[in-house]
Parts: C-alpha cells; sequence; structure tokens
C-alpha cells in the first residue's frame, strides 16, 4: 500500500466526485494506494495548494493554472500539469448589478493575473470602477450569496448551478463568452521528478480517479448519494441541487471525446499568449513545459 497526499482546492464538492467515488468504492485501495486528501479548510487556505506540493507535505496538488504558471515566472519549473479535472468551459463569474449610487464590488481569491482577468470581466459585464475586497479565501461565496460582493469567481458546475437551483440573483457568465481564453481548470499538478520516478504509480492513480468520473456520468443517482455524505446537510444543499451539479460536472469533465482529465495544450498556450499580450507575463514559458498527457490512458 503506497500512501499519496493529494492538497484538495476547496471543500469536497461535485469537481470532485471521481476522487469521491473512487474512495467510496475503495478502488484507491484496490489498486494499493492509500489517498489522503488534504482540505485547505484545515488552515483556512492560508497555504495554497502549490505551495503545500512546494513544501512537501503533499505529493499532488489540485490548482488553478495560475499557481504553475506563476512558479515557472519565479524560474521554478520543477512541477507539471498531468490532468485536468474539468474542461475550460467550466470556469466563470457569478455576476449582479450594484445598487444605485454604490460601487460594484469582487471578492478577491488572491491568485496571480486575477486583476488582469477580472478587469476584462468587469468590462464586460458593464461593471465600472469595481472595487476589490479581500474575505477569507474559502468565504468569497459566501460574500456573494450574502450579497456582500456583486462579482464572484467560480465553477459553473457548483455555484453556478447552485444560482439557478436555489435562486439566487444574478447571472452566470463563462469566462470564454468575455473573450477570455482560459484553459483547463483545475488541474492536478506533481513534481516531475516525483512523476516520472511513479510513473507506473501516477498512471493508476489517474486511471483510478478517471473511472470514478466515468461512474458519475453513468450512475448520476448513486454519485449523488455518495457526495451528499461530504457535503453539510442544509437548504443550500438538496437533491435537487446536489442532482444539478452532478449533471454539470459530467458535462463538463470529459472532452468532446469522451476522455476525463485530458489538457487542452494549445488553449494553454494561448492563454500565455493573452497574459503575455496584456503585459502579465515578463518573459515567454513554454506550455509543453508544464503540462503533459503522458499519463493518462
Amino acid at each position: 500500500m503506497t500512501t499519496i497526499k493529494l492538497a484538495l482546492d476547496w471543500f469536497t464538492n461535485s469537481l470532485h466526485i471521481g476522487i469521491v467515488v473512487a474512495q467510496a468504492k475503495n478502488w484507491f485501495a484496490k489498486a494499493s494506494i492509500e489517498l489522503l486528501s488534504v482540505s485547505p479548510e484545515s488552515d483556512s487556505y492560508a497555504t495554497d495548494t502549490l505551495q503545500k506540493l512546494i513544501n512537501g507535505s503533499v505529493d499532488i496538488a489540485i490548482c488553478p493554472p495560475e499557481l504553475l504558471i506563476e512558479a515557472y515566472q519565479k524560474n521554478n519549473r520543477d512541477y507539471v500539469a498531468v490532468a485536468a479535472l474539468l474542461q475550460p468551459q467550466a470556469t466563470g463569474f457569478a455576476v449582479r448589478a450594484a445598487l444605485a449610487g454604490e460601487m460594484p464590488r469582487y471578492a478577491a481569491l488572491q491568485l496571480p493575473y486575477e486583476a488582469l482577468i477580472v478587469q476584462h470581466m468587469a468590462r464586460y459585464a458593464r461593471l465600472s470602477a469595481l472595487q476589490t475586497i479581500v474575505v477569507n479565501k474559502l468565504d468569497t461565496w459566501e460574500a456573494f450569496k450574502n450579497k456582500e460582493v456583486e462579482l464572484c469567481w467560480g465553477f459553473y458546475p457548483w455555484e453556478g448551478t447552485e444560482m439557478e437551483t436555489n435562486g439566487i440573483a444574478g447571472r452566470w457568465i463563462p469566462l470564454h463568452e468575455a473573450d477570455i481564453p482560459y484553459p483547463n481548470c483545475p488541474l492536478l499538478v506533481c513534481n516531475k521528478s516525483w512523476a516520472q520516478q511513479n510513473s507506473r504509480l501516477l498512471k493508476i492513480l489517474l486511471h483510478v480517479i478517471s473511472a470514478g468520473f466515468y461512474f458519475a456520468h453513468d450512475h448520476i443517482r448513486e454519485a449523488i448519494g455518495i457526495l451528499a455524505k461530504h457535503i453539510p446537510t442544509n437548504e443550500h444543499f438538496h437533491e435537487k441541487m446536489l442532482f444539478k451539479a452532478i449533471v454539470a460536472t459530467n458535462q463538463f469533465s470529459l472532452d468532446m471525446f469522451e476522455r476525463w482529465g485530458t489538457i487542452q495544450i494549445p488553449l494553454f498556450r494561448q492563454y500565455l499568449n493573452w497574459l503575455g499580450e496584456n503585459g502579465a507575463l515578463h518573459f515567454q514559458i513554454n506550455a509543453e513545459e508544464m503540462l503533459t498527457n503522458e499519463f493518462l490512458e
């Protein structure tokens, strides 16, 4: 039995359904893997997931592309994305108009290059003179729901579906609709040397996770029951909401060829170019150096 520590990017939700299902089905153990999930709630997200990987407290991290890109900008090129949980179209912003005479507010996730992305989204959503406020990273969505902010970055399969099923005021705008060539997110990232030294183990791990996503795609009701055990029981996370979340996650977890995990490297390259054209990158980064699909079946 080999222990692998995985840093989750958020509290457990439908985006992690493949991992949750595989754990519930005991598939990791059957593959001689003990997967230990490290939640950001353990330190209130004081340390981001890539930093947990860099300091050696985990073996794999789920993180947005911005953290990996920033590491490369700082010439720390020891890390590589080996799979994507979702397809690019899953990310977007919840937007709501500000009250008359009030400045619209945005709850910052405190990510690299975030200001540029928010600026473009605000312009597209016709929000002017945007005010950025800082809350606990894990409370950004709560801030939007509580009408403390008018703009919030998230994922349609979770935050977007909650908006629709729970009647939360506002609209959902995908990043690509605002002409932001956003890549796959979130990514599974690990150390390059660890990946090469544990190539077979990594392939098995990704195979088991993919099996969990395929299972959720084919057995929605059972997947809901499994996820529900990891979600707080309250009026926000009722069966209708979880059903819609799983359906949306299924829609965005597989690509057009019904494959899980594939990173769209050309789109990632386009995103790097977009960041460079807008003055966010100081030197060119080779996308192929930081991304690979070689460990996927």
